[in-house]
């Protein structure tokens, strides 16, 4: 019995350290945390229905001192965890060397392509997501203006501090749980006890490896910069320069008479295109013509017959 209610203290200890190691930054850490907690629950009774409120005051204790420890190591590595993201647009006269320079660039800065496509023949273009190493970033960026042209670029930064380390700390609590149901392992005697510590044995392991894979993901966008890149091959470059007053209404101006010429042309492209339309609409026209004459004709001639009849009656 004793060895019965040190398992139930043990494992009251991980369902309390478990619950009190995540954050409410993460909705899918706390989504799990949730389930966790129940089956931690489950667990514990399977053990014992109940335990006594001096037990339960002596774990929740026990988990708030070193809940105070973890955390106080965890803000002595505090470091800010962002997401950089850099969007580019170029245009090239020489697309095959532009592809190139990037390539060079790329291995240069110890980067990689993460994806890639080229369209067309004649007018190509291309688009790039390359991945560079943060420390890296800079010296890359600084070159960009030898791939090409610039004709748009953009930068988004998304900070992920708060999601990252309640990860963490969530997947150090599931370290601590799985290290103490390994010694209640050991110690157990029963094969009922057995089998309910290795079936919480196994949900802890999953979730531990749930955890440590998305902290591995985490590492990846903070530690590379995302850089996509658009890239079209044109005959030409213009260079936008800003324009003056006169400039501007002399540039409204043909473009408006444009419009206009262009619209007049519209209607002439469509009034020929349209003919066989105008064709059909002008016979069925002619032939409603002629059968509403055909019918004032007729009508015209039913008050002469009448007429002539009352005539022939008068001279009679």
């Amino acid at each position: 019995m004793k060895k019965k209610g040190l398992i139930v203290l043990l494992c009251s200890v991980s369902l309390v350290l478990g619950a009190c190691g995540q954050g409410a930054g993460d909705k899918y850490a706390a989504s799990t945390m949730n389930e966790d907690s129940a089956m931690d629950a489950a667990g514990a009774m399977d053990y014992d229905a109940s335990y006594s409120e001096e037990t339960a005051d002596m774990v929740e204790e026990e988990a708030k001192e070193e809940g105070e420890s973890s955390n106080s190591g965890k803000d002595s590595d505090y470091s800010q965890k962002l997401i950089r993201t850099y969007d580019y647009s170029f245009e090239t006269v020489d697309f095959d060397k532009s592809i190139n320079y990037i390539n060079e660039q790329v291995a240069k800065n110890q980067g990689y392509i993460e994806e890639s496509s080229t369209y067309g023949k004649s007018n190509r273009s291309a688009y790039m997501k390359i991945r560079i190493p943060e420390k890296k970033a800079e010296a890359f960026l600084k070159d960009a203006g030898q791939i090409g042209e610039v004709i748009q670029k953009s930068e988004s930064t998304e900070d992920i501090t708060l999601n990252y380390y309640d990860a963490k700390s969530r997947l150090d609590s599931l370290k601590t749980q799985h290290a103490r149901l390994l010694e209640l392992l050991e110690k157990a005697e029963s094969l009922e006890d057995v089998v309910a510590l290795e079936s919480h044995l196994s949900e802890v392991e999953y979730q531990i490896d749930s955890y440590a894979s998305k902290l591995k993901v985490y590492d990846n966008l903070v530690d590379y910069v995302t850089i996509t890149i658009n890239l079209e091959e044109v005959t030409q470059i213009q260079v936008v320069e800003e324009d003056g007053f006169l400039q501007k209404i002399g540039k409204g101006f043909w473009r408006n008479t444009e419009d206009v010429l262009d619209g007049i042309l519209s209607f002439i492209i469509f009034m020929i295109t349209a003919t066989p339309y105008f064709i059909v609409l002008g016979i069925i026209a002619g032939v409603v013509c002629v059968v509403v004459r055909i019918f004032k004709k007729r009508k015209a001639k039913k008050p002469n017959r009448k007429g002539d009849s009352e005539l022939k009656d008068q001279v009679k």
